[in-house]
């Protein structure tokens, strides 16, 4: 058993004009059993990994959750309290809705997925460039700014290896035209540096437009 000894209320030279909180950071906390855990032994940049493995479980498993989002074919049960803090648009979509389900327009079901698991950890899965697209707009849609930041920079690795008409194509079809001009400037940009095979690609997607 491990017994834990805390001195409170002896002022000295060492403990005068120190914040509490500065003191459990700069010095280690003891036990009578020998044990010393020291603040420096804690890898603070690991906080955050680790919090997000706490909170996948609780949307992986359903745990204590209030609200259930509709999405194409799918449900899934969420967290008013999360969903709230994460989007200004979810926020305002909950003020008013007290039934237990709401559903989520425009957005299908694998869609929803991926945007709710970047709400709950920050991160999303390795996805192919059209559903980057559709998350990007999701993304858009509830005011997620850093996970249109994650979705431009995977949409930006896949123009270098996929084929740009079809990518040009089909978000000029989705009606997404921050992504059509990250296209276009990057098409821009190999026909300054004289890529004939991109040329010849933008020249197959304005006739297929």
């Amino acid at each position: 058993m491990c017994e834990f000894v805390i001195y409170i209320g002896i002022e000295t030279k060492e403990t005068a004009g120190l914040n509490p909180i500065d003191s459990i950071s700069s010095h280690s906390l003891e036990t009578r059993g020998g044990l010393s855990v020291s603040a420096k032994d804690v890898n603070r940049s690991q906080c955050p990994e680790y919090l997000k493995k706490d909170l996948k479980p609780i949307l992986d498993d359903a745990v204590f959750c209030d609200l259930k989002l509709r999405a194409g074919t799918g449900t899934f049960p969420v967290h008013r309290s999360i969903l709230n803090s994460r989007s200004p648009i979810f926020r305002t979509m909950l003020q008013h809705k007290f039934s237990d389900t709401v559903d989520v327009e425009d957005l299908d079901a694998y869609t929803t997925r991926q945007l709710l698991l970047y709400v709950y950890t920050g991160n999303i899965d390795d996805l192919q460039w059209e559903n980057v697209a559709k998350l990007y707009s999701g993304g858009d849609r509830f005011k997620l700014l850093c996970l249109k930041e994650k979705c431009v920079s995977r949409f930006k690795s896949f123009l270098i290896s996929s084929d740009i008409c079809e990518i040009l194509r089909t978000v000029h079809l989705q009606g997404n035209e921050e992504l059509k001009e990250i296209v276009m400037n990057f098409i821009y940009d190999c026909e300054i540096g004289d890529n004939s095979d991109v040329s010849d690609q933008l020249e197959l997607a304005g006739a297929k437009m």
